[in-house]
Parts: structure tokens; C-alpha cells; sequence
């Protein structure tokens, strides 16, 4: 049975009464778990004794009736508090239930009031031209889709939720609410969110067991690719742990060659069966696309690493250019190379370095201070990596 440790018997309730609610209508959670809750904080912890070195079980698995699609809502806030406004006619009364008791519990950790002033992305609402300041070294992000919620409550949903596929046979992505899953905080080697098959019919999306600290027993998941700066802008903290750095977007020339033009998008990495002789660069290498005639290429994002793959951007670099033109022979790739790799180290040392500065310029918005000085110490951490890539020294 799930045990629940709260510094609050209200919390303690409503978390009792969703894990029902969810499991009445199929989820299954590893009898192991408890669910703790410290000043509104919510995590999710597992006794690991027999259970290192063994194949990680699955410690959470929710089919598709425990997910929420959250167009088949409409939230709002009313003081603290969101609150149910109204729901599609034809949505079923197991995500009714459930959405109810995940709202209680958020209601009752003060999600929204937390949010409000802890999370960067709501300073598009605040001050525009710091968020701007914020997140100029990644992409803006898309323009969201016609919501009847509240801006803020989307804002917080943004961080709580999966776009996924809730029925398997069709293409179709839906923004989902995953009831306790996202109680799970983000590690970068944790296991990413499974979507798994469940007998011959069914499919569940599941969570795979990673307890990296035997002292805290705490279970996380991963969120997605995300480098520091990645979860300060979505989730308003700072990933210290990530043993990379995802360049800034870049306009590369490759002379003798056309440009490398490098975005920045994070969070997934792409599904790919590669050669043997590549196969260990899966985690590294971006979806990329070529233009042999202009010998020129796009690519998603590129990961500056440390000690752990000293030599993976190298790598990758060079399996993008003989991807441009074939012909090319390892030393005239290596020497390309050597060439744009410390543009890309020092275009995105100068990046930071910017942004620190800037930051003193703009008036912090109230309540705001916090995010502000988070920016910073993601900067720092952030240049700390990039001056410990192995070959920095040799710029």
C-alpha cells in the first residue's frame, strides 16, 4: 500500500483520495511508494532495498483513463485556487473524478500562488522585455493554441502536463494531465516517460524506478533533454546535475562549405537506429537536415558535454558535415572541426556573460526577485560547464 507522509492532514486526505480515485479506474502504483509533501512540495519516494542491480520495475502505470485531457476542460482562478469551470458534455465521469481530486490537491499545495512568482515564463505577463532579456537564447516558443482557461492556469499546465498520444492508433497529440506522475521531480539520467503496451488491447504510460540517492530514497523521472538553462525557463529551477550545455542558437560558415545553422530545441531527443560505428552518439546527436546543394545544414540543437563524452560534439559535428558532403575525408573534417568548435564555445561564454550584466539594468517586477536571482546562478553554473569542456583550454 502507498504511503503517505504530509506535513499536513488536509494534503494528506487529498492525496489519499486521488490515489483512490486513480486506481479505481485502473492505475497502478508499486505498493513500495510514499508520497511525501513538505510545505506544499511534493515528491515521490521508494524503499530500494532488493532492488539494486534487479531490472528497474515500472513504480507507476496510468492507462488512458486516468489521463486528463486538458482541452476537455475549462479552468480558471478564482484568489488562490483553480477551479473547474466547466468540462466537455461527453467527457467520461472517471476523468471527472480524477480531475477533481488532482485539483484538490493543488489547490490544497498552492500551486497557483507558488507559481505566480516562481516561474520565468509568467514574466511574459509581467514584464515582456525581461522575459525576452531571459530566454533570448532559445527559441520563442510557439504560439499557443486557442485556450478557454485562464493565462496562468495554462501557464502552470505548461509544467504539469505531456503532449502524448492517448490513442495509439492514431497520430493524434494531446496535452495530458498525469495524475501523481507529476508529483515525480526531473533528474537528467532518469528514465524518460514510457508509453507502454498493456496486453494485447490496451497501453499505459508508465514510470520506470530511479532512486539515484540511497540516503533520500526519492524517485524521479526525466522531463526531457534539458540543460540548466532549459529548466529554469520552463520549470523555474535549476537542473545543476545535467552533464551538458545546449548551445544557444548559432549561424555557422564551414568554409570551404555553406553555413550550419543551429536552433536550439530542446527536450526530446529523436528517434533514430544508427550505424554501429555511431550507435553510442543516440543521446548526443540532433535530428539534422541537409542541403547538398548549398552544402549547408540545419540541426536541432547541439550539446556541448563534459568529461562524461569529451569528444561527442566533435563527433557530431563531424557525422553532420560528411552527412553535407560525402567526399570529404577525415582530415579535412577534423580540421572544420577545429575550426567552428571554439566559435560555438566562445558565442555561447559571451551569451552568459551578457546576460548577467543585462540583468542588472531591469527593473525587477515585484515578487519577482527570486526568478531574477535564480537567472543568475543558472548563468554562472552554466558557464562553470562551459569552461569545464574538455577541450576549452585549447581554444
Amino acid at each position: 500500500m502507498v504511503a503517505i507522509d504530509s506535513d499536513s492532514a488536509p494534503v494528506a486526505t487529498a492525496i489519499a483520495d486521488l490515489l483512490a480515485v486513480v486506481e479505481r479506474h485502473g492505475g497502478r502504483f508499486d505498493d513500495r511508494l510514499r508520497i511525501r509533501s513538505r510545505g506544499g512540495e511534493l515528491s515521490v519516494h521508494i524503499q530500494v532495498e532488493g532492488t539494486m542491480g534487479a531490472p528497474a520495475p515500472r513504480i507507476i502505470q496510468l492507462p488512458p483513463a486516468c489521463l486528463l485531457p486538458v482541452e476537455a476542460f475549462h479552468l480558471t482562478v478564482a484568489g488562490d485556487d483553480i477551479v473547474v469551470v466547466d468540462h466537455d458534455p461527453d467527457l467520461s465521469p472517471a476523468r471527472q473524478g480524477i480531475m477533481q481530486a488532482v485539483v484538490e490537491v493543488w489547490n490544497l499545495t498552492r500551486k497557483i500562488p507558488h507559481h505566480r512568482f516562481s516561474n520565468p515564463a509568467w514574466l511574459q505577463h509581467v514584464s515582456p522585455a525581461l522575459y525576452r532579456r531571459l530566454s533570448a537564447g532559445r527559441h520563442p516558443p510557439a504560439t499557443p493554441a486557442p485556450s478557454r482557461n485562464d493565462p496562468l492556469v495554462d501557464n502552470l499546465l505548461d509544467t504539469r502536463t505531456l503532449v502524448y498520444r492517448l490513442d495509439p492508433t492514431s497520430d493524434r497529440h494531446t496535452q495530458v494531465i498525469m495524475p501523481v506522475i507529476d508529483f515525480l521531480n526531473h533528474h537528467p539520467f532518469a528514465a524518460p516517460y514510457l508509453s507502454e503496451a498493456d496486453g494485447p488491447h490496451n497501453h499505459v504510460l508508465a514510470v520506470q524506478e530511479f532512486c539515484p540517492d540511497p540516503q533520500s530514497c526519492e524517485c524521479y523521472a526525466r522531463y526531457g533533454i534539458y540543460d540548466g538553462y532549459d529548466t529554469f525557463l520552463h520549470y523555474g529551477f535549476v537542473a545543476r546535475e545535467t552533464p551538458f550545455v545546449i548551445s544557444i542558437p548559432l549561424h555557422l560558415d564551414l568554409p570551404p562549405l555553406g553555413k550550419l545553422t543551429v536552433h536550439a530545441y530542446s527536450g526530446r531527443a529523436p528517434d533514430q537506429q544508427l550505424p554501429k560505428a555511431i550507435a553510442d552518439l543516440a543521446f548526443y546527436l540532433p535530428a539534422f537536415t541537409v542541403d547538398r546543394a548549398h552544402h549547408s545544414a540545419e540541426v536541432g540543437y547541439l550539446m556541448i558535454p563534459q568529461g562524461n563524452a569529451p569528444r561527442a560534439l566533435r563527433r557530431v559535428l563531424a557525422v553532420i558535415l560528411h552527412a553535407i558532403e560525402p567526399r570529404l575525408n577525415d582530415a579535412k573534417i577534423a580540421t572544420i572541426v577545429e575550426a567552428i568548435e571554439p566559435e560555438i564555445l566562445a558565442r555561447n561564454v559571451e551569451f552568459y556573460q551578457d546576460l548577467r550584466r543585462d540583468l542588472e539594468e531591469y527593473a525587477v517586477p515585484p515578487g519577482f526577485r527570486s526568478v531574477v536571482d535564480g537567472a543568475r546562478a543558472m548563468a554562472d553554473l552554466q558557464l562553470e560547464k562551459l569552461r569545464r569542456y574538455p577541450f576549452f583550454a585549447a581554444r
